[in-house]
Parts: structure tokens; sequence; C-alpha cells
């Protein structure tokens, strides 16, 4: 068997392009290049699987803060700016 291969250097192994939902490209640190794509969470699905995690760590994020603050309903909304919300701040 071969011997083990050697760890990545520290802090992980730099990325060669990042994809962007958007227009607009960003400074990432240790990205050597980073690619805007409108409605890129249609025709990317790195970027659509990106987006799902992102809401679903957003909306876990609301429920948590809902469990802290229940006046402002952030467990219905989460966090869209609906009427309800808006006359609760």
């Amino acid at each position: 068997t071969p011997p083990p291969a050697p760890p990545p250097p520290r802090g992980g192994p730099a990325a060669a392009v990042v994809l962007v939902d958007g227009h607009r490209a960003p400074k990432l640190p240790g990205a050597s290049a980073v690619v805007p794509i409108k409605r890129g969470d249609g025709s990317e699905s790195c970027i659509a699987a990106a987006s799902i995690f992102a809401k679903a760590s957003r909306d876990a994020m609301m429920e948590d803060l809902d469990a802290r603050y229940p006046d402002y309903g952030f467990a219905r909304h989460k966090g869209y700016p609906t009427a309800a919300h808006k006359a609760a701040i």
C-alpha cells in the first residue's frame, strides 16, 4: 500500500475558482478567481446547494432568536420584512 498523503497546507487548500450568485465579484481571500453569475442558483448546482444551505441555516438561527425574543415573531417571518415584523421593530 502507498504511504498516506501528506496533510493539506495550514488553512486548507486555496480555492481556484469561486462561483458567486449575482452580478458582483467580491474579493475573497485565497480565491484565485471569483466569477459572478446572474441567477446562478438556476444554472449552477453548487450555487443552488449553497443557497439552500444558507436559507436553512438562517431559518434555524431565526428560530433560535424567536425563542429568545418571542415578541418579534422571527419563527414566522424568518427575518423577511413583513408588515408584522416592521410593526414589531
